[in-house]
């Protein structure tokens, strides 16, 4: 599904001989969402839903690619589920290296008393990486 083949590997599953698991679902979720496809990923969702209620990654996904189509309401009622029957979306865990070894954080987390120097390299990697992308775009424009 994430080669762009998503009707492809819609009529593949709803051919398998077999009851589709969630790992075949997960995937074209991931697909979808990859390429943008709000339906497909609802169809897939709405199957994830059912065999993995509580998996929070699912509900995010779908959350999230509503609120990049714009459709602001769908989402909500998506985090609104997942409020309902208790489910809290797990932070993601990051690592950065700085001077003084390797550190682990959660975003937007500053109990760390170095949080301020991880966020500090965070940026200049960021800003780092800003210029090395319009650097590129400025490339690819003149090619």
């Amino acid at each position: 599904s994430r080669a762009g083949k998503l009707s492809d590997a819609m009529e593949f599953i709803s051919k398998m001989p077999i009851e589709p698991i969630a790992k075949v679902w997960g995937a074209l979720l991931n697909g979808a969402s990859v390429l943008g496809d709000v339906e497909i990923a609802r169809f897939a969702c709405d199957r994830l839903f059912e065999m993995e209620p509580e998996n929070t990654g699912n509900y995010t996904i779908m959350a999230n690619l509503y609120s990049q189509a714009g459709r602001w309401e769908e989402a909500e009622t998506v985090r609104d589920k997942m409020t309902r029957i208790g489910l809290k979306k797990i932070p993601g865990t990051s690592w950065i290296e700085t001077g003084k070894g390797l550190r682990s954080f959660i975003a937007k987390d500053t109990s760390c008393e170095r949080s301020k120097e991880m966020y500090d390299v965070i940026e200049g990697l960021v800003e780092s990486m800003s210029d090395k992308e319009c650097i590129m775009k400025q490339e690819l424009d003149e090619a």
